[in-house]
């Protein structure tokens, strides 16, 4: 059956509501992972390549010369072996934490003091060590010298963010810093906070890019020995603090798939050290024991993983005589969390704390604005505001600052395709005018998207410098060789728009499936196509296309094997229940189409998120959850012979589009042609857009 791009309407609502109860929690059961040790402590625990890895510190005791920290992994979360065990002579390795890097490795950081002896109370640094495996680990590295300890880290489009504080008397305050390879950290924020002797620190980053510090604070004062939650937006140089009113120690922080943020840490209840689960209210600054987990004296330092509906906690306590590790499930009531977020996981920005006004530039930025002649008021102003919401003037500042001061090509996608969340949607939104009539709409829209506008709009502001650049590598990514005409656009995802952008995405959806790869098959009728929907006489024979897709119920073969700024298409299509299971094709009867496509980010957790834009808006989401959502109806849908969610492709983002794109067009890279056949130039004019054709003869 003939298709054209066809949109795939996700039905849901995405309202905010006013702040509630914190939401109910039940634990649903507590087990001792690990006690080899006389003295087992502070843990973390991520999930990463089909299996849960914990990490945690061994010695003789809290304070003690021969720290070392074991690592635990375990498919379900119920069965825990030891897979390796990390050390370094004369340093007593403490506070492990986990993370995944870009390249889909494990990082270890934790605590590094060169203790001589027990009880020695000496400065301590920052240790790291990774892993491709959890088994192999790299020799540890100190990479911050004793006295500035950075306890955990976060990577968010790219960068590893994580909180220093001083360990050892250097100064009482902590220091914001970032990484892109694990080993060189560098400062974004010297004086951080330097109120009541910050201490250990967790960053975690929203769909919008703010960024939410949960910090303890060890003043001597009781009025100043309360955790402090900051929030900043990019490039985080600015911070506003508020004082949640009670101590908060090893503090963790996480995101649900609703909006909702849990922390987990310890508190003092009636004078008695207590490992708890707490609701933080970013909307009134509030953060509110829900639960209550077993522990006492020596305890916290949890690790946190949502998965399946369940959150994995795992921590440490001298309860039970022996300090030991635990593992605890906990139930979430999310009729309650809902209330407090939002309906769809990271659909929309957090609207829990009122804007803080624009982030203050670093000095690698503002020298960036000095040397390209732009406002840094205006720049400082544009970073904090939506990218639909920018005119056609500001796109050209924001994309000549953002294109000087942020290198990686990856995380710019990532970073704009961010800024247009909640941008409306809106279906057939773009067209030939003014070269062409038999599609009136404009060339470029700002305000609003499709999928389809959504991804292109994204892709070619990423790869350009200003406005002229962008818009001609829009037309270059919207049509065939960039030739503006109704028949050349790239009308069929899998047979145009993606062949004809190889320069720019290559597609590895059979690497990723291997044997389970799925066959489809369409037949493409483009002149019944331009006759019935231009009014056009195109003379084109049938195309026969084949194709492949990995369908969603193997989606974890593409964990780790998809990255940032990867472009997917999502394939539809009507089952076939009465075709032999054996014959994969005929099974989906040669009628699949890639009927929705988005751009690929990788959450905070490696876990594929989704940034696409569907009704209402555009919206980021964990891939899971969107196919969840999208298969509940599917016997339903089945049993009427409607089309539904079949699988997945996925389209890698080559290494250096531009150096494929100048090996095609040349100089005049990106090259545009009119219908006429003149090279194209866009300028921007006050808030409108206008083009003036050049003879090719007159160069570009």
């Amino acid at each position: 059956m003939l298709r054209q791009f066809i949109f795939l309407l996700a039905l849901c609502s995405c309202l905010p509501f006013a702040a509630a109860e914190p939401p109910k929690a039940e634990l649903v059961s507590v087990e001792k992972i690990s006690d080899r040790a006389p003295h087992s402590a502070f843990t973390d625990l991520i999930y990463w390549k089909d299996r849960f890895v914990c990490a945690f510190r061994e010695g003789r005791g809290h304070v003690s010369s021969d720290g070392k920290i074991r690592v635990l992994t375990s498919a379900d979360g119920n069965e825990w072996e030891s897979t390796a065990v990390i050390k370094l002579d004369g340093i007593d390795l403490r506070d492990a934490g986990l993370s995944v890097t870009p390249d889909d490795r494990l990082m270890l950081i934790g605590g590094a003091c060169p203790r001589p002896k027990d009880g020695d109370h000496k400065p301590t640094g920052t240790f790291v060590s990774f892993s491709s495996d959890a088994e192999k680990w790299t020799t540890p590295r100190v990479v911050l010298d004793p006295s500035l300890w950075l306890w955990r880290i976060t990577w968010h489009e790219g960068k590893g963010y994580g909180v220093a504080y001083s360990s050892g008397g250097r100064t009482d305050r902590s220091s914001m810093l970032t990484v892109t390879d694990g080993l060189k950290f560098e400062g974004i924020v010297d004086n951080m906070l330097d109120q009541g002797w910050p201490t250990e620190a967790v960053i975690r980053f929203d769909a919008h890019n703010t960024a939410y510090c949960l910090q303890r604070r060890d003043g001597k004062d009781p009025r100043t020995n309360t955790a402090m939650l900051g929030v900043s937006n990019p490039p985080y140089a600015d911070w506003q603090w508020h004082d949640l009113s009670v101590f908060f120690g090893g503090p963790n922080l996480i995101q649900l798939p609703d909006g909702q943020w849990i922390a987990a840490g310890r508190m003092i209840l009636n004078g008695q050290a207590k490992t708890v689960l707490a609701s933080l209210d970013t909307k009134n600054m509030k953060l509110e024991k829900i639960l209550e987990f077993p522990s006492g004296g020596d305890t916290s330092y949890p690790g946190l993983v949502f998965r399946d509906g369940t959150l994995f906690v795992s921590y440490y306590s001298s309860h039970e005589d022996k300090t030991a590790i635990y593992l605890a499930k906990v139930k979430l009531d999310h009729s309650a969390t809902a209330s407090q977020g939002l309906s769809l996981s990271k659909a929309a920005p957090v609207h829990a704390v009122s804007t803080t006004g624009p982030a203050a530039l670093t000095s690698a930025q503002l020298t960036a604005c000095d040397k390209l002649g732009i406002d840094k008021k205006l720049v400082q102003k544009l970073s904090a505001k939506p990218l639909y919401k920018f005119t056609e003037s500001e796109i050209d500042t924001y994309l000549k600052f953002i294109s000087a001061t942020e290198p990686h090509l990856p995380r710019r996608i990532a970073h704009l395709a961010r800024k247009n969340i909640e941008q409306p949607y809106e279906l057939y939104l773009l067209g030939e005018a003014p070269y062409e009539t038999h599609d009136p709409q404009p060339i470029y829209c700002l305000g609003k998207s499709d999928c389809v506008v959504f991804s292109e709009h994204t892709y070619a502001m990423a790869l350009s410098h200003d406005w002229q650049s962008f818009m001609k590598m829009l037309q270059r990514i919207r049509y065939k060789d960039g030739k503006i005409g109704v028949t050349t656009r790239n009308h069929y995802t899998e047979a145009d728009w993606n062949k004809n952008n190889a320069w720019l995405v290559e597609d590895v959806t059979r690497e990723i499936a291997g044997d389970k790869a799925v066959k489809f098959k369409q037949a493409i009728d483009r002149k019944n196509f331009f006759k019935k929907r231009y009014k056009l006489d195109v003379d084109a024979p049938v195309q026969k296309f084949e194709d492949v897709f990995i369908r969603y119920e193997d989606l974890d073969q593409a964990k780790g094997k998809i990255h940032t700024g990867d472009f997917v298409n999502i394939i539809r299509g009507t089952v076939k229940t009465d075709a032999p299971a054996s014959d994969l094709s005929d099974t989906f009867g040669g009628n699949a189409w890639a009927g929705h496509v988005g751009m690929i980010v990788l959450g905070d957790d490696g876990d594929i998120h989704l940034i696409h834009s569907a009704q209402p808006t555009v919206r980021e989401e964990q891939l899971s959850e969107y196919v969840a959502r999208s298969t509940k109806d599917n016997k339903e849908n089945d049993a009427k012979g409607k089309p539904r969610l079949l699988g997945f492709k996925f389209l890698r983002l080559r290494d250096d589009p531009m150096k494929n794109l100048r090996d095609i067009d040349g100089k005049d890279t990106p090259h545009v042609t009119l219908p006429d056949g003149s090279v194209a130039e866009f300028e921007p004019i006050g808030s409108k857009s206008a083009a003036r054709a050049k003879d090719a003869s007159d160069g570009n």
